[in-house]
């Protein structure tokens, strides 16, 4: 209620300053016009505008005394256009009945003016309106009753116009009060309903700040299960990882780590995205951990293997049927004593650049060679996810080849490729992807990383990003790690 009379309060106010700039103006417009109608009186009636000289000054002193009061602020608008309107209405009714008769018309017509003009422009009420004509009336024929004649010409000839005027005026003032009065109901209903919304707004704000900042605490914590740069440079020596979450944290993971003279390496893109992501990310990171880690279980297939069973039991967890959420993965182990890589994937394939040899590392059915491009391999992972999936317990399975110096490895999720862009709104696609590993992976990798960054954006254009995106390079050495 407090906050209604407030804003009722305001409105007014508005409307009373609205008013009080009309009323200056009005005022200062009977000022200057007034000296034209003395003139006009002058010119068709020289003893007559003699005669009332005195009355002219005295109306036009009126005019000028309500202007300066109402500059300052010393008096009510509607205050100074009563005395203005009522002051030039009673001279107009006294100077009929003294006046030659051809000038009665033009007099009566000008007070009906008069009239109009105070309804149209000022903000006069129905009742102050409704008040001036009953004294302008009542004055007209209190200084004419004792000329009937005269009287009837007033009557005749200028009379209904003014009686028109009035009703007109207060007609329209009556109308412009209910509209005035509705739209101030509807500007209190809109501004409860604004301060509502904006109330509502600062609401919703203060809370996506503090979920932004939930999710930017959560990108900290996922960064920093993430193995550092310089880990990744000693394991696998050089490399690159090309890391864009969709949003502030991810659903895709690397993953490294290196025993002696074996290196894990991972990449890993789980159910969902942004915050549900994050949280599966980091069950799969731990639980991956726990396998290679700590139970050192060094086979790819059998880590994969063993961790489905354990999200399968996470998810199980007061439910009647586990939900199908883990991860795809692409998880290799490579051995440098014996040169060789073991890849075992879920859903996801592993990519080799050979950088001299076309022939195939070995033959298997997996294993399958690009036709247009001699050097590029594509090793297919087992068709299903780390995760629960009915009726499936069949164990991962795995591929172990020889590798050597300056073979390139790729491993990524689906991210990448799906992402939509060009000019037809299309998936960037295999194909396209397999031509970008072709063409640079002969460069070193850090140049390649900042290339299949430029050429992932450049798809894009305006299109939003699809999915998250992981991409690792890894060039096999030999040498010492730095």
């Amino acid at each position: 209620m407090a906050k209604k009379t407030s804003i009722a309060k305001r409105v007014y106010a508005l409307f009373d300053q609205l008013a009080r700039r009309a009323a200056l103006w009005i005022i200062t417009s009977a000022a200057a016009i007034f000296p034209a109608w003395s003139l006009r009186d002058y010119l068709i009636a020289y003893d007559y505008f003699m005669e009332t000289l005195w009355s002219r000054i005295l109306i036009e002193s009126i005019y000028f005394v309500m202007l300066l009061l109402l500059f300052y602020k010393k008096i009510r608008w509607n205050t100074a256009l009563i005395i203005c309107i009522v002051s030039t209405c009673l001279w107009a009714t006294f100077l009929s009945s003294i006046a030659p008769l051809h000038v009665h018309r033009v007099g009566l017509i000008g007070i009906g003016f008069i009239f109009i003009g105070a309804a149209l422009f000022s903000y006069l009420s129905a009742k102050a309106l409704a008040l001036i004509s009953a004294i302008t009336l009542a004055t007209l024929l209190l200084f004419n009753l004792h000329d009937v004649e005269r009287l009837h010409h007033i009557y005749s000839e200028g009379g209904i116009i003014l009686i028109t005027a009035m009703l007109f005026s207060i007609g329209f003032a009556i109308f412009r009060d209910k509209w005035i009065k509705r739209y101030i109901k509807n500007y209190l209903l809109l501004q409860e309903v604004h301060e509502e919304l904006n109330q509502a707004h600062k609401a919703l704000k203060k809370a996506h700040k503090s979920i932004q900042d939930s999710i930017l605490y959560a990108s900290y914590i996922q960064q920093a299960i993430l193995p550092s740069n310089a880990y990744c440079s000693k394991a696998l020596g050089e490399h690159f990882i090309l890391y864009l979450p969709k949003e502030a944290v991810s659903g895709d993971f690397y993953w490294v780590y290196q025993e002696d003279n074996k290196v894990f390496f991972a990449a890993c893109d789980c159910t969902g995205h942004s915050v549900p992501g994050a949280l599966m990310s980091m069950i799969c990171n731990n639980i991956l951990n726990q396998l290679v880690i700590e139970q050192r279980l060094h086979s790819p297939a059998a880590v994969l293997t063993e961790a489905r069973k354990r999200i399968t039991q996470i998810f199980s967890r007061g439910a009647q049927t586990p939900r199908p959420d883990g991860m795809d993965c692409a998880l290799c182990l490579w051995d440098k004593t014996t040169s060789t890589l073991t890849f075992a994937g879920a859903n996801r394939p592993l990519f080799l650049c050979r950088s001299q040899i076309p022939e195939p590392p070995i033959t298997h059915q997996q294993i399958k060679q690009w036709e247009t491009f001699e050097n590029l391999f594509i090793i297919q992972g087992d068709k299903m996810s780390v995760s629960y999936e009915e009726h499936t317990s069949k164990a991962f399975s795995e591929i172990t080849f020889p590798i050597h110096a300056g073979d390139v490895v790729y491993l990524c999720s689906d991210g990448f490729t799906h992402q939509i862009g060009g000019s037809k709104g299309r998936t960037l696609g295999l194909k396209r992807f397999l031509k970008l590993l072709h063409q640079f992976h002969t460069l070193p990798l850090l140049k390649q990383k900042h290339l299949f960054h430029d050429a992932l954006r450049e798809w894009q254009g305006k299109h939003p990003q699809t999915d998250d995106i992981l991409l690792m390079g890894i060039r096999i050495s030999f040498s010492p790690s730095p």
